[in-house]
């Protein structure tokens, strides 16, 4: 069986997804059998932690903008 390969502007956004990356780990595990690397959880918590600070950091900007009440 062979993967897709992503290249381009969808490689960047499924690099930038940390959901995609833990479902690689889960698939990696489940169905080949295979503990994932150290670096690629390691990549995968620093995307995480990073897209976090970066939402966070958005909403504290545009907070007094956003609706308080739908």
């Amino acid at each position: 069986m062979s993967a897709i390969e992503v290249t381009g502007f969808a490689l960047w956004v499924r690099r930038l997804n940390p959901m995609a990356s833990l479902v690689n780990i889960y698939q990696e595990l489940m169905f080949h059998g295979r503990v994932t690397a150290l670096d690629f959880w390691l990549r995968t918590a620093i995307t995480a932690v990073a897209i976090l600070v970066l939402g966070y950091l958005v909403f504290r900007r545009y907070q007094s903008r956003m609706a308080e009440e739908v």
